[in-house]
Order: structure tokens, then C-alpha cells, then sequence
């Protein structure tokens, strides 16, 4: 792939995913408005275990086959299609027959009725995984970003939709109706994707059989790893799921357990979550050319795409942590005016406390893209496991003294171990950049600036928000071209 190719790529999934995650954000606006706090906090408890089992289900299939070599495509698909559905199945099964006991260990047992609601789509995302696995691995992103648009779009309108027409039944009711979209929004981008396949293939089918073992054992053993590797968000989410409701019920009650923490996870997280999607997006784009560089002996290249990587990618994170920190209640103010005063000062607080995790979690997305390029995807699992640990150690020490602030702690502890040790890690096999070194130090200098110029803007007059946003933002770019960062030409690609 080149340069340029992988520089587009990046850009077309970074458009789509931003657009994606300002429609999901946008959608927990509304949605916030319809359940209300406690409505939100039930929707929370169940989407985390959705999105760990989906990708436990599917996460890796695209990555695998974006990157496995030597393997005839149609014999790929065939078996992608395959694993990925029974274990999706399986999965869903698993889920409507626990979700009594799931719902119970989670401290709120109205969440039970969701999970059933919930259980079809990890059906559906165990067609759309090898589906995009497929277009990935002829480097064409556009099926993806338009899939990921399509589910936004329709998880939009079907939830709204379905949550107003049951909410007058009961909270639980509405969560149900949000949770139906989903299922509705998977199953419609299925179809989309196996449409396009149909139309892309030189004959037109989509077996599920039973796989040749070579080409199973292959599949299988690049995509376990990744899977593994990829677990560490969902992975967190349904921790946190489990514990926070229960950790907090007895200082402050069920029912304001579960607002705190559908504040927290829903109106925080969603908002936190938009500028990492730059990182998964790049992360995304230069996996499936980084294993043949690496085959081929091209560390010059490898050491190029790593580096531009993580530029981007710290540039894009210190812009957002400053745009957070500076502007968090006028944020909160605006998207989420049913809140109650307290609520907002809580939700404010979580923002300039979680926006650090920004920097390390986008970081550490391309840092497991590049360990599983260059043939190390094991050492995302070790990663993994130290990161969750050290979040539930956090929360569980601290929660009983800060209540939900613990949340927001323990998920910087987790993203900053995770990125400290991704990095040295891959270090070991690509040797210390000083490049590198040198533009992280312009970068961060360049948001210290603008942190000062957001701040005093809007010190001046609250409604000089919006206008000290883009005056900064427009001061920060011109600093990463005057400081060197952006060159002119690889901008120009």
C-alpha cells in the first residue's frame, strides 16, 4: 500500500467514524431526554456486555482478514463467515438464557427484559464482520464507513422511534425500544454488505460450510489474539457494568446508583469516545499493509507509517483534552439541559477528569495495530490484562471515598498502563524514534498554548465558547505547521 493510499484510507474511515460518533452522541441527547438519567443508566448496564461479546464473537475477523497472507479469498470468506456465525449464534443464545442472572449480578434486575431485545444483533454482526473482513483486505474502506453510517443512521431513527412509542409503559419499556434499534441497525447493514459482496464477486455466493482445516487453523490463529487484544474497551465497560452500581448502592441508593452511572458511561463516555475514533481509523488503515512490510524487510517504510501514526494521532488527542477541559460545563449545558444541577456539576467534573484518557487509549490503539502488524498480537494480551486489572483495583479502592469519580480514575490508570506498556513493547522491535520524541514535544507545547488562549476567551464571556474553540483550533493547526509537525506535502496526500 502506499503512502498515499494508507494516508486516505485513513482519512475516509476517520470521516465516516467521526460522523458515526457525533450521530451516537448526538442520538444520547435525545435519548438521555426520553429515559431520563435512570433510563440511561439501565441502557448502559446491558450495552457494554453487547459490545464485549461481539467482540468476543467477531472483533478480530476484519483485522485477520485484512492481514492473514497466502490464503485463496473465497475459501477465506467461506470460513470467515462460518467461525464468526457460529460463535455469534452461540453467543446469542447464551446471552437470552443468562440475562435473568446478569441482569441480578448486576444490582438491577429490570435490565433483564433488554438483553433479549439486544441479543439478535450479535447474530447479525457475526455476517458483517467477515463481510467487511473482505473489503479490507482488498483495501477498499469505502463498504465499512458507509456500513458504520448506515447502522448510526438507522439506530437513530428506529430507537428514537421505538423508545418514545414505549417509554409510557415503563423506563425499562424505553431502554427496550433503544436496544431494538440496534438489532434493527445491524440487521440493515448486514444486508447492505452482503448486497455489495454479491456484486463484487466473480460468482455470487456466500457458503457457510464446513471449513478446510488449513485455512480454519489460520484464521484462528491470527484473529484469537487479536480478539483478545481488541477486548481491553468492552472489556473495561462490563467491569464497570458489574461493579459501579453495585459499589455505589449502598452510599447513595439503586436508583441514583444507576442515574450516576448512566451519566458516566453514557452522557461522559459517548462524548470522550468521539476523538478516539481518529485513532481506530488510522489504526484500521495501516494494519493490513504493516505484516508484508515487515515480511519484506521494508523498516524504513514500517518505521514511517508507525510514526506518521502516532503523530496524528497525538495531535488529534492533546487538541480534544484541551477542547474538554476548557469548555466541559458549557458542553454538558448545552446537550443535556434535563439534567438536575448536581448532575450537570457531576457530569462536568468526569469530563475534565476522563478527557486525559483520551491521549493514552487513542495511542494505545495504533501501538496494538502495529504489535499485531509486525507478528507480536500476543503481547496485546498481556497488555490487556494488566490494563483491566489495574482499573479494578482503582475503582474498587477508590469508589468507597469518591464515589463515581472513581470511574473516571481508574479509566486513566487502565489507558495509561496500557499505553506506557504497548509502547515499550513495540520499541523493543522498532528502535526509539527521535523524531518522534521531538514532535510529541511540539504537540503538547502547541496545547499548552492554546489551553492558555481557550481559557482566557472564555473567562471573558460564556458565550465566547464556541468562537475560543475555533480561534484555537485554528492557532493550534498553524503552530503544528510552523512547528514542523505537518508537513506540507504529506498534508497535501
Amino acid at each position: 500500500m502506499k503512502n498515499t493510499t494508507f494516508l486516505s484510507s485513513a482519512l475516509l474511515l476517520t470521516i465516516s467514524a467521526v460522523i458515526c460518533k457525533v450521530i451516537g452522541a448526538l442520538y444520547k441527547v435525545p435519548l438521555t431526554n426520553i429515559l431520563g438519567s435512570e433510563g440511561m443508566g439501565l441502557y448502559q448496564l446491558i450495552f457494554p456486555i453487547y459490545a464485549l461479546l461481539i467482540t468476543i464473537s467477531s472483533g478480530g475477523i476484519p483485522a485477520t482478514m485484512a492481514s492473514i497472507p497466502s490464503i485463496d479469498d473465497k475459501s477465506l470468506v467461506k470460513v470467515a463467515v462460518s467461525y464468526s456465525v457460529v460463535i455469534s449464534g452461540a453467543l446469542t443464545l447464551l446471552i437470552v438464557a443468562l440475562a435473568p442472572i446478569i441482569s441480578s449480578v448486576q444490582g438491577n434486575p429490570h435490565a433483564s427484559i433488554g438483553y433479549m431485545a439486544i441479543a439478535p444483533s450479535i447474530l447479525f454482526t457475526g455476517i458483517i464482520a467477515p463481510l467487511r473482513g473482505y473489503f479490507m483486505r482488498k483495501l477498499n474502506m469505502t463498504p465499512t464507513a458507509i456500513s458504520q453510517l448506515i447502522e448510526q443512521v438507522v439506530k437513530l431513527v428506529a430507537g428514537l422511534t421505538l423508545s418514545i412509542y414505549l417509554a409510557p409503559r415503563g423506563v425499562e419499556y424505553g431502554v427496550v425500544g433503544a436496544l431494538l434499534g440496534i438489532s434493527i441497525s445491524e440487521l440493515v447493514s448486514a444486508i447492505y454488505l452482503y448486497i455489495l459482496y454479491l456484486r463484487h464477486r466473480p460468482t455470487p455466493t456466500l457458503v457457510v460450510g464446513l471449513p478446510d482445516r488449513y485455512t480454519f487453523t489460520r484464521l484462528a490463529t491470527y484473529s484469537i489474539p487479536i480478539t483478545v487484544g481488541s477486548l481491553i474497551v468492552p472489556l473495561s465497560s462490563m467491569l464497570d457494568s458489574l461493579l459501579v452500581v453495585n459499589l455505589l448502592s449502598p452510599l447513595v441508593g439503586v436508583v441514583e446508583a444507576t442515574s450516576l452511572y448512566g451519566i458516566a458511561s453514557a452522557s461522559v463516555g459517548s462524548l470522550i469516545n468521539v476523538p478516539i475514533v481518529v485513532a481506530v481509523s488510522i489504526a484500521t488503515a495501516i494494519l493490513p499493509s504493516l505484516s508484508s512490510l515487515k515480511d519484506n524487510g521494508d523498516r524504513d517504510t514500517l518505521s514511517y507509517k508507525c510514526s506518521t501514526s502516532l503523530k496524528y494521532c497525538y495531535a488529534v488527542s492533546i487538541l480534544a483534552v484541551v477542547v474538554f477541559c476548557t469548555c466541559a460545563s458549557y458542553i454538558i449545558d448545552i446537550l443535556y439541559p434535563v439534567l438536575s444541577t448536581s448532575h450537570k456539576v457531576v457530569a462536568t467534573n468526569l469530563i475534565v477528569l476522563s478527557s486525559v484518557s483520551i491521549i493514552f487509549l487513542s495511542a494505545s490503539n495504533i501501538y496494538s495495530a502495529m504489535l499485531q502488524g509486525v507478528g507480536v498480537p500476543m503481547v496485546n494480551v498481556k497488555v490487556l490484562l494488566i490494563g483491566v486489572a489495574t482499573r479494578v483495583i482503582s475503582t474498587i479502592c477508590l469508589m468507597p471515598n469518591i464515589g463515581i469519580y472513581a470511574w473516571a480514575i481508574g479509566g486513566v490508570a487502565c489507558y495509561l498502563i496500557t499505553h506506557m506498556l504497548s509502547m515499550r513493547y513495540f520499541r523493543s522491535f522498532c528502535k526509539k524514534n527521535p523524531d518522534m520524541v521531538k514532535f510529541v514535544g511540539k504537540i503538547t507545547l502547541s496545547g499548552v498554548i492554546i489551553f492558555v488562549v481557550i481559557s482566557s476567551l472564555t473567562r471573558l464571556s460564556y458565550d465566547m465558547t464556541i468562537p475560543a474553540v475555533l480561534i484555537g483550533s485554528a492557532i493550534y493547526l498553524a503552530l503544528l505547521f510552523k512547528l514542523g509537525v505537518i508537513d506540507k506535502r504529506e498534508f497535501a496526500k
